[in-house]
């Protein structure tokens, strides 16, 4: 079974003191880089693994 995103190390290296002093557009690259960091950011269905229906 696949490890959950937030017990990576990336996320576990995050401090809300580092995440305050983000702007919202430097928030919103890190997390996604982190839940989906082997896609390099690109969101990806956990249950089909389709990537072009998930876009925002």
């Amino acid at each position: 079974m696949a490890q959950h995103f937030l017990l990576s190390s990336k996320a576990r290296e995050l401090s809300m003191v580092k995440i305050m002093m983000m702007s919202d557009i430097e928030v919103f690259e890190v997390f996604r880089n982190v839940r989906w960091n082997t896609t390099n950011g690109e969101p990806v269905c956990p249950c089909c693994g389709s990537v072009k229906k998930h876009y925002f």
